[in-house]
């Protein structure tokens, strides 16, 4: 950049610009260049997202079970009874003596919505 770069130029230029260094052409093309490295991101972005969605479809056509695995019936009831208790302790106390995460307390303490429309409310 040379001094004369920051000087305002003779010919009319928003008063905005004036002071600003004019954009050589390089820049131009590095603009250009990484518009075209953004069109291949995206590209390869979308054909890992369908790679993805492929392999998943197969897993399921496979009868595989997605997700994570559902905690036992028997502890499920035992955490609900635990929740319905009058002077119960707290989320973190039923969860350390479940043996599980407190996050799955609170899934469990939440009403549920059926089918139907109707919800159950476990507190």
């Amino acid at each position: 950049m040379q001094p004369s770069d920051l000087e305002p130029s003779s010919h009319s230029t928003p008063r905005s610009a004036e002071w600003f260094p004019r954009q050589p052409r390089r820049r131009l093309r590095c603009k250009a260049m990484f518009q075209m490295l953004g069109v291949f991101a995206e590209f390869e972005r979308s054909i890992i997202w369908e790679r993805v969605r492929a392999g998943l479809a197969r897993a399921k056509g496979e009868g595989k079970r997605l997700g994570r695995p559902p905690i036992p019936a028997k502890l499920e009831n035992a955490i609900r009874e635990a929740l319905n208790k009058p002077g119960r302790p707290g989320v973190r106390k039923i969860a350390e003596r479940s043996g599980i995460d407190p996050g799955t307390v609170q899934r469990i303490s939440r009403p549920r919505a059926f089918a139907d429309g109707a919800a159950s409310a476990v507190v």
